[in-house]
């Protein structure tokens, strides 16, 4: 599954070629126009002398700036990458005929994007799209660069492409922004031109299923998630050879069935990223390649258990609640991916399909064995709720006193408390119902929410503390209920009052109280 992300900025940094290159000489016309997709050359590409000094330095600079950006230094890559940058353009000036134009000048907008300098990489950039020599790929790559670069220059908002279900996901489909869109339909023309079952030469900076990468992301981050999808797919068709693209492609593409509702085709989604992550994995000779592949297939693992929760919701929302409910209790049965939320989804279609006991049961293993879950609080208050319900007011109490004692920092804490103490009252158990009404009543958080309850409650624990014949506990009650401040309602104001009589008789003095803040 894909976290929230930006659509990649993508860096086309400090790489060589590993064999010399033809270099064009003196004014005769280059043997070969070198692209942008082309790793920059070494050294001996170019004669001894002045050319090679002046390259050099260029390299050395780009050098400085990448080791600066290594060890996180942003500040100080500036510089260097700003010389490396004005190096490689000032070397196109001065030799025009080597070839490798085009490669400099997209290369140094990379690098003047890098290095704080965005609409001068724009420039750059779009100097690089507009030339007659330049590749449909290279076109594409450059207007990759410009659209980054706009990006950085906070002329575009950044794309999120994000999982579904949040913010903005599933909302109507809108027009990319103009240099994405010019890009998308730039890396269209370029795989338009690529035959089936090609390869690009292994060197090459992009493959072909990165650039394809990039633009579904543009267009499922705009919304346009079944054009994304059909993308992603001729991805996994014809660039799965590619690990990295394959990386980003494979969860992406169970994403845009799981934003269209369509849990069945993200099971079949799952299976066929599987399959291919699996094969790839043996095929590949080296061994990044191999981790990358073997990576993928574990994480799909784990998004087939969710993709499984999906289909189980999906069963339970089309009223088929036993089924959903077995579907639940097997994810939960085997302990991967999210185990109280399978528990809490059993237990409800249980519920619907007429089975209560079991929905019981589900709810009580996951407070026992899940307590630390986000999830357990609220089973604890509907297992107390469902024993209320039966007349087993006793058991309630408990399961509200679990509650208070074990979560009491959860938003239902004075809930717990509160209902704990009339469950307590109901069982006839006075002194118990008593502590309770009071802890519940001087709780800050709890008087300070609602002033009436906390008042009725201490009022209502001084009567049965003078029951159970604590007259001192029942006196502090009845102090506690006269103090509390911002009373509203006309019984409460009558309880105030009758506490405040309590406590004299009872030979207190009923000090004024607000809760503490």
């Amino acid at each position: 599954m894909t976290s929230t992300s930006r659509v990649a900025v993508v860096s086309f940094s400090f790489l060589f070629l590993g064999a010399c290159a033809t270099a064009g000489q003196g004014g005769k016309a280059p043997a070969v126009v070198h692209q942008a997709d082309e790793r920059i050359p070494p050294l001996a590409a170019f004669p001894a002398g002045e050319q090679r000094i002046a390259y050099n330095q260029a390299l050395t600079d780009e050098q400085n700036g990448w080791r600066a950006e290594q060890a996180g230094n942003a500040d100080a890559a500036r510089q260097p990458l700003d010389s490396a940058a004005r190096g490689f353009l000032a070397f196109v000036e001065k030799y025009p005929k080597t070839g490798w134009d085009l490669t400099f000048r997209f290369h140094a907008a990379d690098l003047l994007r890098r290095a704080g300098h965005a609409d001068e990489a724009v420039a750059l950039a779009e100097q690089v799209v507009n030339d007659p020599r330049a590749s449909p790929k290279t076109k594409a790559m450059a207007w990759l660069q410009v659209a980054n670069a706009q990006t950085v220059a906070g002329k575009l908002e950044p794309l999120k492409v994000a999982p579904p279900g949040e913010a903005g996901q599933g909302a109507a489909p809108t027009q990319p922004p103009p240099a994405w869109q010019r890009y998308v339909e730039a890396c269209d023309a370029y795989l338009g031109t690529l035959p089936q079952g090609a390869r690009e030469p292994p060197d090459r900076i992009l493959g072909p299923g990165q650039l394809a990468l990039v633009a579904a992301r543009v267009q499922y981050a705009t919304g346009h998630v079944d054009d994304a999808r059909a993308r992603l797919a001729t991805i996994l068709d014809r660039w799965s050879s590619e690990p990295l693209a394959f990386q980003g492609a494979a969860p992406l593409y169970i994403d845009t069935f799981l934003a269209a509702k369509d849990p069945d085709g993200a099971a079949g989604a799952v299976d066929r990223v599987k399959q291919i992550a699996v094969a790839q994995g043996e095929q590949a000779t080296d061994a990044e390649a191999r981790s990358t592949y073997q990576k993928v297939a574990a994480e799909t693992d784990k998004t087939a258990t969710a993709v499984r929760y999906q289909q189980a919701k999906a069963l339970l929302d089309r009223g088929e609640a036993e089924q959903a409910a077995r579907e639940f209790e097997s994810l939960a049965d085997q302990g991967s991916g999210d185990v109280p939320a399978a528990l809490v989804g059993a237990a409800v279609a249980w519920e619907k399909a007429g089975n209560a006991q079991r929905a019981t049961e589900l709810r009580q293993k996951l407070v026992d064995q899940h307590a630390d879950s986000r999830l357990a609080p609220g089973a604890a208050l509907q297992l107390a709720a469902g024993a209320s319900k039966q007349g087993d007011h006793a058991a309630a109490a408990r399961m509200y006193a679990l509650h208070a004692e074990k979560w009491p920092d959860d938003p239902n804490h004075c809930t717990a408390l509160r209902n704990g103490a009339v469950e307590l009252d109901l069982s006839k158990k006075a002194a118990d119902a008593a502590e309770r009404y009071s802890a519940f009543g001087k709780d800050d958080r709890c008087a300070q929410a609602s002033p009436d309850v906390a008042a009725l409650a201490l009022h209502r624990a001084g009567l049965l503390f003078l029951q159970a014949k604590r007259k001192p506990d029942a006196r502090e009650a009845f102090q506690a209920a006269a103090s509390i401040q911002g009373v509203s309602s006309p019984e409460a104001k009558q309880r105030v009052a009758d506490a405040k009589r309590q406590a004299a008789k009872l030979g207190g003095t009923a000090a004024r109280r607000s809760p503490r803040r």
